[in-house]
């Protein structure tokens, strides 16, 4: 009994006990922001090569690199065009650009022939 109670206070204590009971909720939520990164966020005629994407408990923080042969001008315009034709609303960011809808947030940093590509979702989460 003794054991079980300190299981439950970590638990409590530590935030896994709500991950644990919506499980589910959080899965759904990092395969729909591996799905908005498949659609949205990859540069056009690009090769990836790095990942250094984070698994954690409730979403996904997810960075990659890729080469390019677009220009910076030409990728700017590309993702203006087609992030804004979808809702997403472009955001002042430090270094790149970024773009905002819904929970997620895109940022691209370009840099000669390579863009970083980052994806990470901004909600909260809605008392779960």
């Amino acid at each position: 009994m003794k054991i079980l109670l300190t299981v439950l206070v970590f638990f409590a204590l530590t935030g896994i006990g709500p991950v644990l009971l919506h499980y589910d909720t959080y899965e759904a939520r990092k395969q729909a922001e591996w799905q908005v990164f498949q659609e949205y966020a990859i540069p056009p005629d690009s090769e990836e090569i790095s990942d250094n994407s984070i698994k954690r408990l409730k979403t996904v923080f997810i960075v990659k690199k890729y080469r390019v042969k677009a220009t910076r001008e030409e990728l700017e315009k590309y993702y203006k065009t087609k992030l804004q034709a979808a809702g997403w609303r472009q955001v002042k960011v430090e270094k790149g650009i970024g773009f905002v809808r819904d929970e997620l947030k895109i940022k691209v940093y370009i840099e000669n022939s390579e863009a970083m590509v980052r994806l990470v979702y901004i909600g909260d989460d809605n008392d779960i």
